[in-house]
């Protein structure tokens, strides 16, 4: 969990490397749990396998990232068809006025494809939503750069 708030946050930029034995004596852990748990996260699409054992944090690619926000579109289609009853879902934060940030951007669609997800009758969609939205959240924070 500690791995993953430090990712999607961007405290480890893309195409960075992460040596387990540093990121070991930040959590105060031996290399162990921290490379299950790397590899945890390779699973999950958080991060990649680098060559020699190592890991990295995916760089932003155009193509891929247009993939993972098409399938993320497709997702959430099937999440709507699946509501069975409207419902409030809640505040969401508000800007001071202004535009807002590019964490407060992820911050957002986070909370609101969660809340909708939520509200589907298959449980399983709100998961995959938390495995999407985590995998998307750092692309979130830097849209203005990336040119979308």
């Amino acid at each position: 969990r500690e791995l993953r708030r430090r990712i999607i946050p961007g405290r480890f930029a893309p195409g960075s490397v992460m040596v387990t034995s540093h990121i070991a004596e930040s959590l105060g852990t031996s290399v162990t749990p921290v490379r299950d748990a790397l590899h945890q996260l390779v699973g999950e699409g958080l991060i990649a396998a680098h060559g020699g054992g190592g890991f990295v944090v995916p760089a932003f690619d155009r193509e891929k990232m247009g993939h993972l926000y098409r399938w993320h579109g497709e997702v959430m289609g099937v999440v709507l068809r699946n509501v069975d009853c409207p419902q409030d879902i809640g505040d969401f934060p508000q800007g001071a006025g202004g535009p807002l940030s590019g964490q407060d951007i992820a911050a957002v669609a986070t909370t609101l494809f969660r809340r909708l997800a939520s509200l589907s009758t298959n449980p399983e969609h709100a998961a995959v939503i938390d495995i999407l939205s985590a995998r998307l959240h750092l692309a979130r924070c830097h849209e203005h750069v990336l040119g979308r």
